[in-house]
């Protein structure tokens, strides 16, 4: 097997897996803050035999992953509580527009056509969800799963600041430091611990060490071998088959707004990053040749 396809494989079993949450998240009977809490111990304990504890390297910019991470997680949990799968994935996958907005403010990329039409569709997108006829649970639900967009685009900037340490060690941190901070907030911890039964216990386990703890050790891995845009390319996937599973086993459907706006979302952010890669592929033929 080639290294390109190895890489590409490992990848995609990632996005496979990260594609799992919002099934296990809705299945699991518990307030929303107890299931962030829980499955980010478990992901971080998973993920500690990974790292080289006198490596660690403490800064501002770790902590503050940490504190955003915390937002975009929780945030994501709560608004698979209230609203669809398919809604709140591809309302996640709105941090570009955040993170392009960012760029253009800090002149540190220049608008044209070719940023411009995907940014437009992803607003259209985002304002048909906003739009959707639905209760008001539902409504909130929706802002809620923006928030969580807008906070991972800041937690992308933050982890650019953090590209020179090891990944497996920022995830592993960041998801114990996630469950220090929801702590305090879990209301009626114990009695949710009590009335848990043990299918439950297994789905927050799942969640913790298998869709986080094993899907970052093969997203890690799989970078080893392609570049990153390739690999943000592959986890379009997880935006998918996200929904797809919540339809096959909990038979829950987008509304119309939804499954248009998504489509709409996913295929500007997917059309996007594959104009950047044959950019990028087009400056390296450049260079070589010149």
């Amino acid at each position: 097997m080639g290294k390109d396809i190895k890489g590409r494989l490992l990848v995609l079993c990632a996005a496979f897996l990260w594609s799992t949450s919002s099934l296990f998240i809705k299945k699991i009977p518990a307030h929303p803050l107890f299931i962030t809490f829980a499955r980010a111990a478990i992901a971080g304990l998973t993920l500690l035999p990974f790292i080289q504890l006198k490596r660690i390297r403490l800064n501002k910019y770790l902590f503050g992953y940490i504190i955003i991470s915390t937002i975009t997680v929780s945030t994501f949990v709560i608004a698979n509580k209230l609203t669809t799968a398919a809604n709140v994935i591809a309302l996640q996958y709105t941090a570009p527009l955040y993170l392009f907005i960012y760029t253009i403010f800090t002149k540190k990329e220049i608008l044209g056509y070719h940023n411009t039409i995907p940014i437009i569709c992803v607003t259209i997108g985002i304002s048909l969800f906003l739009m959707e006829p639905n209760q008001d649970s539902s409504s909130l639900g929706n802002i809620i799963a923006l928030s969580s967009g807008m906070a991972m685009a800041i937690g992308m900037i933050f982890l650019h600041l953090l590209s020179n340490q090891s990944a497996v060690e920022i995830v592993s941190l960041t998801n114990l430091g996630t469950a220090l901070l929801i702590l305090p907030f879990i209301p009626s911890i114990i009695s949710t611990i009590s009335s848990l039964e043990i299918k439950e216990w297994l789905y927050l386990f799942y969640l913790g060490a298998i869709q986080i703890g094993l899907a970052y050790l093969l997203f890690t891995n799989g970078l080893k071998y392609i570049n990153p845009l390739n690999a943000s390319i592959i986890t379009l996937t997880e935006a998918i088959f996200n929904p797809l599973w919540v339809f096959f086993f909990l038979g829950e459907r987008p509304s119309i707004y939804g499954l248009v706006g998504g489509v709409i979302i996913l295929a500007s952010v997917a059309s996007d990053a594959l104009f950047r890669r044959k950019a990028l592929k087009n400056k390296k033929s450049y260079s070589l040749s010149s």
